[in-house]
């Protein structure tokens, strides 16, 4: 699923690899499966019912999310290792962990329990507080009470009062609601602050 997206980049551009991913994100958050099982589902006996939303799509989109985490030289090594490693054979997630370990030098447990041993997705709603005074921007993130909370890197886009793009990395916690600072000096509060500008992360995002 992930590379076929992929090949759509590579064919028509970015624009129409945002779309592709923003639809497997669609099919994702509107999946009863997703909301109910894990990708690893290892209770369901019956293989076939094992072809859903959760092993595709959701499945399609946490290798996204491996690429942002690791970086792209690191992913494809691992990938290209993982292939040839396992060709002709059977291979378990695992394999495919310690793959990217290896070639991005660090511990990646976390990433793979999260997204593929939990049901569901981040819910995230974002609001924005400014202060004049000391020229300071937070974002306000709550996470639903549907899922355990979740630990993600969101890109966000600042907009400000003249319409200047400006995009960040923030660093959501694993908890219900955290105040993160926006790195900069910002005098003037914000015209808007839009979460995920370039569909990177699997989750619903809402804004006041």
């Amino acid at each position: 699923t992930y590379f076929a997206a992929l090949y759509t980049r590579y064919a028509f551009g970015d624009s129409a690899f945002r779309a592709e991913m923003a639809g497997i994100r669609q099919t994702v958050v509107r999946a009863a499966v997703v909301a109910e099982r894990p990708v690893l589902d290892t209770a369901q006996t019956e293989l076939m019912s094992l072809l859903t939303a959760n092993s595709y799509q959701k499945g399609g989109f946490a290798p996204h999310m491996l690429r942002g985490e690791v970086g792209d030289s690191a992913f494809f090594r691992a990938t290209r290792a993982y292939y040839t490693a396992n060709q002709h054979k059977n291979a378990l997630t695992d394999d495919l962990r310690v793959a990217m370990e290896r070639e991005a030098a660090r511990d990646l447990t976390w990433f793979f329990d999260q997204w593929l041993t939990r049901p569901g997705f981040p819910e995230l709603t974002l609001k924005w507080e400014h202060d004049r005074a000391t020229a300071s921007l937070a974002v306000v993130v709550t996470q639903s009470e549907r899922f355990a909370p979740f630990r993600i890197p969101l890109r966000v886009e600042v907009v400000d009062a003249n319409g200047k793009l400006t995009q960040l990395v923030i660093d959501v916690p694993e908890r219900r609601t955290a105040r993160i600072a926006v790195p900069g000096r910002w005098v003037e509060p914000p015209f808007a602050v839009r979460p995920d500008p370039l569909v990177e992360m699997l989750g619903e995002f809402r804004t006041p």
